[in-house]
C-alpha cells in the first residue's frame, strides 16, 4: 500500500490506477467526485485567501468571471460596465452594447481589442527620447499564441473561448486607452500595460486602470476599487502601491540579469 494522500485518502497506487483507466467503475466515480470536491473546496479556499490579500494590500475587490475560455475578456467587460469606468473620462471608453447581457460583456471586448490589433501590427513609441518600431507580429508564440500569423491571430482573438494572451492585454490597453495592470498569483508580481502613444499614455495615467488577477496558471479574475476609493477616500492609493510593486519587480529582474551577465563574464575569464 502506497502511503496515503492527505485530505481526500487516496493512495498513490489508487490515484495512478484511475489515470491509466479508459472507463470508470462506480466505485472510481465516487473517488473522482470526492477528489474533484476537494480541489474545487482548495480552488475557494485560495481565491478567498487572495481576495483578502488584494483588499488589504491595494484596497482591490476581486470580480467573478466565467470559466470558458472567454475570462481575460470577460474580467476587462466587467470592469468598463462599472458606473465609475462610464463616468470617467467617456469619450475614451467604448460603452458596453446594452442588448448583452453581463456574461456577454467579453463579446463587446473582443471586438474592440481585435479592431485595434487589426490596424496596429506596427508601432511607433519613443523611449527615452528616441522612436522605437514594434512589431507586435513578432512576438507570435505558436505555443501560446497557436499562430505566427497575425491576421490569424487577430481573428482568432474575436471568436469565443479563445484564450488571450499578453498580445491581447497590449490590445486593450491601447483599445480602451488604460493602464493595465497584471497581478500574477504564482510568483506575486505585478505586470503593467500602457498606451503606445505618448500623450495616449500619459492621460491614461490619471485614470482608473483596469485590472487583471492571473491564478490557477489557467484563470483571469478582475477586481475592482473599494467604495471608499470610489468615493474620494484618501487612505488608499492602489494605482500607486501597483506601481510600487511594478517597479520593485523590475528591479529584481535587472539585478538577475546583471547577475547572470557577470557570471558568463568570469565563465569567459577561466577560459
Amino acid at each position: 500500500m502506497g502511503d496515503i494522500i492527505e485530505p481526500f485518502g487516496l493512495t498513490e497506487q489508487q490515484i495512478k490506477s484511475l489515470q491509466n483507466k479508459d472507463q470508470f467503475t462506480s466505485s472510481d466515480l465516487l473517488l473522482l467526485t470526492s477528489l474533484h470536491d476537494f480541489i474545487n473546496i482548495q480552488k475557494k479556499q485560495i481565491l478567498y485567501q487572495l481576495n483578502q490579500k488584494l483588499s488589504s494590500k491595494f484596497n482591490l475587490q476581486i470580480i467573478e468571471t466565467i470559466n470558458n475560455g472567454n475570462c481575460m475578456y470577460d474580467s476587462i467587460g466587467k470592469q468598463i460596465a462599472l458606473p465609475n469606468y462610464h463616468n470617467d473620462l467617456e469619450v475614451n471608453i467604448k460603452n458596453i452594447d446594452s442588448s448583452l447581457s453581463q456574461n456577454e460583456y467579453h463579446r463587446q471586448v473582443r471586438k474592440d481589442t481585435a479592431g485595434w490589433l487589426a490596424s496596429n501590427e506596427k508601432n511607433i513609441i519613443r523611449e527615452n527620447g528616441t522612436e522605437v518600431e514594434i512589431v507586435l507580429s513578432d512576438y507570435l508564440d505558436v505555443v501560446t499564441d497557436k499562430t505566427t500569423d497575425w491576421g490569424v491571430f487577430v481573428k482568432n482573438q474575436e471568436k469565443d473561448k479563445t484564450w488571450g494572451t499578453h498580445i491581447s492585454i497590449i490590445g486593450i490597453s491601447n483599445a480602451y486607452n488604460r493602464i493595465v495592470y497584471v497581478y500574477q498569483a504564482k510568483d506575486d508580481t505585478v505586470l503593467r500595460f500602457e498606451p503606445f502613444d505618448g500623450i495616449r499614455r500619459a492621460q491614461a495615467g490619471n485614470d482608473i486602470p483596469l485590472y487583471l488577477i492571473h491564478i490557477f496558471e489557467s484563470h483571469y479574475y478582475g477586481a475592482q476599487h473599494s467604495i471608499n476609493f470610489l468615493n474620494g477616500s484618501e487612505d488608499y492609493h492602489p494605482k500607486k502601491l501597483l506601481e510600487n510593486e511594478y517597479n520593485e519587480f523590475k528591479e529584481i529582474v535587472k539585478k538577475k540579469k546583471e547577475g547572470n551577465n557577470k557570471s558568463v563574464k568570469t565563465k569567459k575569464k577561466r577560459k
